[in-house]
């Protein structure tokens, strides 16, 4: 871990965490310390970024969620 930008004992929460940039934000995130929580509307590509947040060692979940539906993020 590059102590410049350690994370242990935080909390991240990244939308779109199941590909893309929101994929590499979340694995640096979790890379640093963090405890990673990824909100994609996709379940089998959440899945596949937690198998690698998991990997990694640090607390970390998906949840299937579609920020543009206010009644989901209640």
């Amino acid at each position: 871990m590059n102590s410049m930008f350690n994370l242990t004992g935080r909390v991240a929460l990244v939308t779109g965490g199941n590909g893309g940039i929101g994929r590499g934000i979340a694995l640096a995130l979790a890379q640093a310390g963090a405890a990673v929580a990824i909100l994609g509307r996709n379940p089998g590509k959440n899945d596949a970024v937690l198998g690698e947040l998991k990997a990694i060692g640090h607390p970390s979940q998906a949840l299937v969620v579609d920020v543009t539906d206010r009644a989901a993020l209640a």
